[in-house]
């Protein structure tokens, strides 16, 4: 029985022993510092963690124009479940946001032959315009160099865009061109006003009418001439009188021609008129100008 008493108070005894021995190696356990590089974010402060313990996961620092993408160890992402053994600094990862270029316009509308510079308003802290890459989203409507100019080629929309090197950010403008306003030029077109009561001056049965005063200006090239025959009445002798005006791309130049009756060569080439009607089936007329050249006219009736 004795014997059996002394078993027992060893086994207290040894009990007793080992949780004092673990107590005391508790309260003797290394600590180990735990540090945080947030790389330009937010400042996150060290940390003290016992030998063995678990690092409780900070609160997700911040950074202008990044998101943070979490906690690298020896560039591979640490997990909050491992055990400290050592003193350790763990670094944030960051991911571009997609901002950081402001433009200061973000649509602008100009017309063809327009060349302008496009503003940058901000830019993110550590980027430079130097560094930024301009494009045209079509090079044949609006050009863009690499300081931002643009220059309008042709009518049309395009996009430009100004991008980092990596492309992870960036910022765009639309530009719709237009194009230029053509000044308008109003037609100015006078008639010949002829003289008498009837309105005409005879001459041996011909008819010249006086000069405009303000004649249309011919264009250069191809004119286009239009001979207008009016059909007056019979006169003594069996001739019938004509009225005549001669235009060209729409100018009275009456006052231009050669006098000339309704028979005359000079205005159905080839062809004849009776006394009493004219052949309307004559389309075209050679003119004889002042100045003794001829011209090819249509020919009108009335």
């Amino acid at each position: 029985m004795k014997n059996k008493k002394t078993i027992i108070g060893v086994v207290v005894g040894l009990i007793i022993l080992i949780i004092i021995i673990l107590l005391l190696r508790g309260c003797t356990r290394k600590e180990y510092t735990i540090k945080f590089d947030t790389d330009g974010g937010s400042i996150i402060d060290s940390i003290k963690v016992k030998e063995n313990d678990k690092i409780e996961k900070p609160s997700d620092p911040t950074k202008e124009g990044y998101d943070f993408a979490g906690w690298y160890y020896n560039d591979k992402k640490f997990d909050f479940n491992t055990k400290v053994k050592k003193n350790m600094t763990l670094k944030a990862k960051w991911k571009s946001d997609g901002t950081g270029i402001v433009l200061k316009d973000t649509d602008l509308e100009i017309t063809v032959e327009d060349e302008l510079t496009l503003e940058i308003e901000s830019l993110l802290k550590g980027l430079k315009k130097e560094d930024l890459i301009w494009e045209s989203s079509d090079g044949s409507i609006v050009t863009v160099d690499k300081d931002g100019k643009i220059k309008a080629l042709k009518a049309g929309k395009v996009t430009i865009t100004v991008k980092t090197k990596d492309g992870e950010r960036k910022a765009t403008v639309t530009v719709t061109v237009k194009e230029k306003e053509q000044p308008v030029e109003e037609e100015q077109q006078t008639t010949a006003t002829n003289s008498g009561s009837s309105g005409r001056r005879q001459t041996g049965g011909g008819y010249t009418p006086s000069a405009p005063s303000n004649p249309q200006p011919a264009e250069p090239t191809k004119p286009v001439y239009v001979l207008l025959l009016h059909k007056e009445n019979m006169v003594l002798g069996g001739s019938l009188q004509w009225s005549a005006r001669i235009l060209k791309d729409g100018a009275d130049i009456t006052g231009s021609v050669n006098t000339f009756n309704y028979n005359s060569s000079d205005f159905f080439s080839g062809t004849y008129v009776d006394n009493n009607s004219v052949n309307t089936g004559v389309r075209s007329a050679t003119i004889l100008l002042n100045d003794g050249s001829t011209v090819q006219a249509t020919v009108s009736y009335s």
